[in-house]
């Protein structure tokens, strides 16, 4: 009641008196309170306190003598200036019942706040964009930046935090994500105050390139895994996509079904070669498929007994049968290797249908070799019934691997199985640890008394 007396009588004596000056004193309440950072920063926060708590608060623009133009926003004692208000001014106007009750002073002119270099433009990894700071004028200012879901809540800090006024790099963490910036401004006398930039679009992967290409590891044989290594990349995919294909004189046809990174080769693949397609995803973005170098042409399975297949391992296994004679002694080898990029194992080492009286000497050098040279002498089976046939039988295969077992050969080792006996002549076998790759073999002859290979042998 005193409040309606008092504006009661303020009004009449307006009338018979004149107006008074000032809006507080035309409503007869002192005018609301304005507090954050002055003058205004677009991005950062004003409160405004109205004189009589059952009051509410609308903002105004107006200009710098508090004329008032038009309101912004609904009402609310908080409003953040827009890059629309910069260089205007704000007011906030009190209102009891929705009727103007007081004013505050003009606030301003509005500074423009902290501003992208690539504000609402799309980016993509690798990009490079920078902060403008806001107009905070002698004040301390910190950057910190922040990576956003498109279209929804839950900012995260960005993994990269340059140095306030220090350019930005975007990496695959940001892949998928906005970028904004939270500018925070401190100074003697003023709140702590902060704006945020306008995000940008939405961050998408650089295309990899490929920089060495991609290969294929094993034997072009039919029944032997082909194993495909990606090569290197430009920028590291998230995964690959993989397409076997079977190339001859015409051209290369996609394999039906050939889509993982190995590849067993079948009968319809003899005579061509083979090739693999990769092809790069990095987050969801597909690029273009690069080819391995071609196989050699694919071979069939030997006629003679194949390699037993390797239990599981978690290298790669390759296997390789040699039956050709060379020489007057007959027997074969049989072999089976298991590799890895650093290292490989021998699963399987034998020599088949070996010659009575016969000598196998193994040799190995290099790192993992378990030994330097064993021998064995092939001799009759234990029953042995000579005088019902007048000879003894030789064993079918003797076995070496176990010389070898649980022992990881490096690259570069070399395992050397030579074949002999009086007055015959002899195998040679060698292998090589290769990186990445089968070991390769050289098979030769050797001369009777003799362990150089080829030498007085060949051509017998």
């Amino acid at each position: 009641m005193m409040r309606f007396c008092t504006a009661t009588l303020i009004a009449l004596f307006a009338a018979f008196c004149g107006p008074l000056v000032g809006s507080a004193a035309a409503s007869g309440v002192a005018p609301p309170t304005v507090s954050g950072w002055l003058p205004p920063v677009a991005g950062s926060q004003l409160t405004a306190s109205p004189f009589l708590s059952t009051d509410t608060i609308q903002w105004e623009t107006c200009d710098a003598s508090g004329t008032l133009i038009a309101p912004v926003g609904s009402p609310s004692q908080t409003y953040t200036p827009t890059s629309n208000d910069v260089n205007g001014y704000l007011c906030a106007v009190e209102l009891a019942a929705g009727v103007q009750d007081g004013e505050s002073d003009p606030e301003g002119p509005v500074g423009a706040g902290p501003t992208l270099s690539a504000a609402g433009a799309s980016l993509t990894e690798g990009q490079t964009i920078s902060v403008t700071p806001g107009q905070w004028g002698a004040a301390t200012i910190d950057d910190v930046w922040y990576d956003c879901p498109t279209g929804g809540t839950g900012c995260q800090l960005s993994s990269e935090q340059p140095t306030t006024g220090a350019a930005y790099v975007v990496t695959s963490a940001d892949v998928g994500s906005s970028i904004e910036v939270q500018e925070t401004a401190t100074a003697p006398g003023e709140p702590i105050s902060s704006a945020f930039t306008a995000p940008t679009g939405t961050v998408t992967a650089t295309l990899p390139q490929n920089m060495t290409a991609p290969e294929v590891e094993g034997t072009a044989q039919v029944g032997s895994t082909l194993t495909a290594t990606p090569g290197s990349w430009t920028i590291q995919p998230t995964s690959y996509r993989w397409q076997w294909r079977r190339c001859a004189a015409g051209g290369c046809t996609a394999i039906q079904g050939a889509n993982s990174q190995t590849y067993v080769p079948v009968a319809a693949d003899i005579g061509d070669t083979l090739d693999v397609l990769v092809t790069p995803v990095a987050y969801g973005v597909t690029g273009p498929a690069y080819p391995s170098d071609p196989t050699n042409p694919v071979t069939g399975v030997s006629s003679s007994p194949p390699p037993t297949s390797p239990p599981p391992s978690t290298v790669v296994p390759v296997s390789s049968l040699h039956t050709a004679a060379v020489g007057r002694l007959t027997a074969t080898m049989r072999w089976t290797f298991r590799y890895s990029p650093a290292y490989t194992q021998i699963a399987a080492l034998s020599v088949q249908g070996p010659a009575l009286g016969a000598t196998i000497a193994t040799s190995c050098t290099g790192k993992g070799c378990p030994f330097a040279v064993r021998r064995i002498k092939v001799r009759g089976l234990k029953r042995c019934r000579s005088k019902h046939t007048g000879h003894c039988r030789a064993p079918r295969q003797v076995n070496l691997e176990q010389q070898f077992r649980g022992h990881d050969l490096h690259v570069g080792s070399r395992v050397t199985v030579i074949i002999s006996r009086h007055l015959d002549i002899g195998k040679y076998y060698r292998f090589v640890v290769r990186r990445r790759r089968a070991p390769s073999v050289k098979i030769s002859c050797v001369a009777p008394g003799s362990t150089v290979p080829g030498k007085n042998c060949t051509g017998l």
